[in-house]
């Protein structure tokens, strides 16, 4: 804290890096003690939380390497850019955090985004088109839910409605046949338009770096199907997620 910061203002600069549990104890306790007594931050702190778990829902845990985990301290606690109303100024720490997260899960967790990106520089580049979208204000989810054979499957698409690559994150999806490969489609007046093929790990789970000919608010629903390796010119196999884009 410096000598013209109030408590408050010290603990609410240390709020996106408490929702990650990347303070040290003495911090921890501050926040904890000035959380108490002010509804504001705690409300400040919910809405970080929220967004954690949105970025979270189907992210593996892997280790951190070495030196990751005070980057992405240093990041999150980065103060905005300049002085703004209060709704406003709360983007640009949400934004830290999202930043912080999601730089986190695809590349400290080594990743591999179903584009199947070869080399150190093409994750890098899907990294940061991903980071790029799950930054901007106008960024919205969209849930999927799993159909028969796969019911308890789960994903959520990050999309900007005029941009034309989405983030699809899927959790429980069960692993197809060797010789089978997941395919999402962009469905638009009846018709269905390849986002991309992708895998999933042993838990069933991926992040898929989607890519549309044309801006994601074009279209009114998406669905995954079960297709030959290399994917099929339209679907052929029993569709496992869906979810509307529109509303």
């Amino acid at each position: 804290m410096t000598e013209h910061e109030t408590p408050h203002e010290t603990v609410r600069a240390l709020l996106p890096a408490y929702s990650l549990g990347a303070l040290d104890p003495e911090e921890e306790r501050l926040c904890q003690a000035h959380l108490q007594d002010c509804p504001a931050c705690r409300a400040e702190l919910q809405t970080y939380r929220q967004v954690a778990t949105a970025l979270l829902l189907a992210a593996p845990a892997p280790a951190a390497p070495p030196g990751l985990r005070a980057a992405l301290l240093r990041r999150v606690t980065a103060p905005p850019p300049a002085p703004a109303a209060p709704r406003e100024a709360l983007w640009p720490r949400l934004a830290a955090v999202a930043a912080g997260l999601a730089l986190g899960l695809l590349l400290a967790g080594n990743i591999l985004l179903s584009l199947q990106v070869r080399g150190l520089e093409g994750r890098l580049r899907a990294a940061e088109a991903a980071l790029d979208l799950m930054t901007r204000p106008t960024m919205t989810v969209r849930e999927l839910r799993g159909t028969e054979p796969a019911a308890g499957a789960r994903g959520r698409l990050y999309l900007v409605p005029d941009h034309r690559q989405a983030l699809l994150v899927v959790a429980d999806l069960p692993a197809p046949p060797a010789d089978r490969v997941y395919q999402l489609w962009l469905i638009r007046d009846g018709q269905r338009i390849s986002g991309g093929l992708f895998r999933v790990d042993a838990q069933g789970r991926a992040w898929v770096l989607v890519q549309a000919p044309e801006p994601l608010g074009q279209y009114q629903a998406v669905g995954v199907t079960v297709e030959p390796a290399g994917g099929s010119p339209g679907p052929t196999g029993q569709r496992v997620l869906w979810g509307t884009l529109s509303g």
